[in-house]
């Protein structure tokens, strides 16, 4: 479906997890990645003011339902990014993280690795422009943007209880354990008012 003008595909995790096995099951040697974004309501809030990352977003093979607030708008499933991810490092197939505190990925690197899924992990929308502009140059069988979860990895203590996540309050968990990113939730505020606006013309 459309989220203001964001393509968001309906799937659950074993959905997504089927997908992804499907492309690497019959990729061609020469086949582009299958390329995997983690559309939020803060990520479809930047959207509406950078058309290159909606473009970007739209055109990617996979765009998991990250984030409660979709529920607002009538997407009935959620796919935590982190949990994809972790989902797909415990198939026994080769991965390879860049980005988080490792700073800018470097694709000679990565190419000589040659990693089945490759993690990358800069932010939105920096993280996503990286990979459209690279995408023809990597050797790998998927990639996936996967934000602030390698410094979750890492440090468990930022990743918010189940519980939390389940009643759609984990955003406030991560905020008063990273402060810094108050300005970043804005932008959950923006998207409620656009979801309430769209509502009001509908009356």
């Amino acid at each position: 479906m459309k989220i203001f003008g964001v393509r968001v595909d309906e799937v659950d995790l074993d959905g997504a997890l089927e997908r992804v096995y499907v492309h690497v099951h019959s990729r061609g040697v020469h086949d582009k990645p299958y390329f995997i974004v983690t559309p939020n309501p803060e990520q479809i809030v930047q959207a509406q003011e950078d058309s290159e990352f909606k473009n970007i977003l739209n055109s990617a093979d996979l765009a998991i339902p990250d984030g409660v607030g979709l529920r607002l708008v009538g997407v009935k499933t959620r796919v935590a990014g982190i949990e994809l991810m972790e989902a797909l490092m415990k198939t026994g197939k080769k991965y390879m993280m860049v980005g988080g505190k490792r700073g800018w990925p470097d694709v000679a690197e990565i190419n000589r690795v040659k990693p089945d899924f490759l993690f990358v992990g800069l932010g939105a929308p920096k993280q996503e422009k990286w990979v459209a502009k690279n995408l023809d140059k990597l050797r790998v069988k998927v990639v996936m943007v996967v934000g602030g979860a390698l410094d979750q990895i890492a440090d468990p203590s930022l990743r918010p209880p189940k519980w939390l996540n389940r009643v759609g309050l984990g955003w406030l968990y991560r905020l008063l354990r990273q402060p810094w990113r108050w300005r970043r939730q804005l932008r959950l505020i923006r998207f409620g008012w656009m979801v309430v606006d769209k509502v009001l013309k509908l009356i």
